[in-house]
C-alpha cells in the first residue's frame, strides 16, 4: 500500500515523546508499506545526516520550515506560520502523482492539511487535549480566562477536524473519553498507546550511580518545567536531608530562562545536560527516574523507556496516568512532596525494593508496550480500509 504521511514535525533528532512516537510509527509502517513523508521543521533547517537517516526508512521530501516564535494568544488556525502554501503544494503534487491508498497525519497540526485531501481514507494520530484542559482547570493558573479561551478554541478545532477525517487515535482511554465528550463519534477514535523500542532499550549498562537521580524530559515544554520547579523546590531538599550527596540530572535542550524557571534557587546539585545524542546511558546509570508531573496527558514515553532500561521510577498519579501500573509493584506512585521524597529515598536505601520494582516494570513493558504492539491498531485500521476497497495491502 502507498501511504502519504504528513508530520507536524521532523522526527529526528528523536528527543521528545512526540517525535519518538512519529519515528516508531514510520518504522512500523515502512516495514510493510511504501511511505512518503512530508513534514514541518520547527527549529530551523534539518541537518543532512538526519535527512539521510530518515531516507533509509521512507521517501522524504524537504521539510517545510516554520519559523520559531511565541504562539501566545493564537492557536494553529489563527497563527499565520501554520498556513503554509509550500506544504499545500507538496501535498497537491503528491496526490496528483496517484497511487496513494491512505493518508496519515501525525498530530493535529498535520491533520489540518490532511482534512483537505479528498477521496482517500485519512487518519490523524495522537490527538492530545488533556494538557490544555489541565491548564484551564488548574486552580494555580495565573490567567484562567486566557486558559479557558485557549481550551475552548483548541478543543473545538480538534473535534471539528477529527469529524472531517475518517479516524483518529489517542494514547489513552482518558483522551478517548475527552474527545467523545466534545462530540466525536466513538467509532472514529482508536486507542493506540505510546510504547518503547525494546531492541534499543535494554538493561545492559552496568550498575547505576547511587548518588544520581534523573528526569529525562525537555524543559522547553511547560509541563516539564513545572514538574522540575516543583521537584527542586519542594521535594529535593527532603531527599538531600537523608542523602546529602544526591545529584539531579535533567536532560534535553533548554534556554537559560527555562533553566532559571525550573531551578529558581540555582541549586548546584541540579545539572542540565543539554541535548545529548543518546539519553539511554544517562537514564540507565541513574539510581532512580523521577516523574513529578502535575499537568499533561497521554502516556509517558519517559516512564516506559526508564522501565525498559531497568531504572526504577517514582511518579505522581498524573505522570503515571494512562499506564496500567500497580503502585508499589511496577513503580512507586505518590502525590505529596513528603511522600514523593520518601519514595525516592526508599529506592536509594532498599535494594530488595529496587530489584522488585525493576523486575516487575521490565516484565510489564515487555508484555504490553513494544511499539509493534501499542501501534498495532493503526496498522489494523489502515489495512482494514484497503481490504474493504479491494486494494492490495502488501
Amino acid at each position: 500500500m502507498k501511504v502519504l504521511f504528513i508530520s507536524s514535525r521532523f522526527p529526528l533528532p528523536a528527543d521528545t515523546g512526540g517525535k519518538i512516537r512519529i519515528l516508531n510509527l514510520l518504522r512500523l509502517l515502512a516495514a510493510r508499506h511504501e511511505i512518503v513523508m512530508l513534514s514541518f521543521a520547527r527549529s530551523g533547517p534539518v541537518c543532512g545526516a538526519h535527512l539521510r537517516e530518515m531516507a533509509r526508512i521512507c521517501t522524504v521530501h524537504d521539510p517545510v520550515e516554520i519559523q520559531p516564535g511565541s504562539r501566545r494568544g493564537s492557536w494553529w488556525f489563527s497563527d499565520p506560520r501554520w498556513h503554509s502554501d509550500s506544504m499545500r503544494l507538496q501535498i497537491e503534487s503528491e496526490i496528483r502523482t496517484g497511487g496513494y491508498q491512505f493518508v496519515i497525519a501525525a498530530e493535529v497540526l498535520a491533520g489540518f492539511y490532511a482534512a483537505d485531501i479528498q477521496a482517500l481514507p485519512r487518519l490523524v494520530d495522537n490527538c492530545e487535549l488533556t494538557v490544555l484542559k489541565d491548564a484551564w482547570t488548574n486552580t494555580k493558573q495565573r490567567l484562567p480566562v486566557r486558559a479557558w479561551w485557549e481550551w475552548r478554541k483548541k478543543s473545538g478545532f480538534t473535534a471539528s477536524l477529527v469529524n472531517r477525517l475518517d479516524a483518529s487515535t489517542v494514547v489513552s482511554e482518558k483522551e478517548r473519553e475527552l474527545l467523545i465528550s466534545l462530540g466525536v463519534p466513538p467509532a472514529k477514535i482508536l486507542v493506540a498507546a505510546n510504547g518503547v523500542d525494546l531492541q534499543h532499550h535494554r538493561p545492559e549498562w552496568g550498575p547505576p550511580d547511587e548518588a544520581t537521580i534523573v528526569y529525562p524530559g525537555c524543559i522547553d515544554f511547560h509541563a516539564n518545567r513545572d514538574a522540575m520547579r516543583y521537584f527542586v523546590g519542594e521535594i529535593l531538599p527532603a531527599i538531600r536531608a537523608r542523602h546529602p550527596g544526591i545529584r539531579l540530572r535533567i536532560t534535553g535542550e533548554a534556554t537559560q530562562a527555562q533553566r532559571r524557571e525550573a531551578n529558581p534557587a540555582n541549586d548546584r546539585s541540579v545539572e542540565f545536560t543539554g541535548f545529548v545524542p543518546d539519553v539511554r546511558p544517562i537514564v540507565a546509570c541513574s539510581a532512580v527516574c523521577v516523574v513529578p508531573l502535575r499537568v499533561g496527558g497521554g502516556t509517558r514515553v519517559k516512564i516506559l523507556e526508564a522501565m525498559a532500561l531497568g531504572t526504577p521510577v517514582v511518579s505522581t498519579s498524573k505522570g503515571a496516568e494512562g499506564l496500567p501500573l500497580v503502585a508499589g509493584r511496577e513503580a512507586l506512585v505518590t502525590d505529596t512532596p513528603a511522600s514523593f521524597a520518601d519514595a525516592v529515598c526508599r529506592l536509594l536505601e532498599e535494594s530488595d525494593l529496587r530489584s522488585s520494582i525493576r523486575e516487575n516494570a521490565l516484565r510489564l513493558v515487555q508484555r504490553q508496550f513494544d511499539w509493534s504492539l501499542s501501534l498495532r491498531p493503526i496498522l489494523a485500521y489502515m489495512e482494514g480500509c484497503s481490504s474493504a476497497s479491494g486494494t492490495d495491502t502488501r
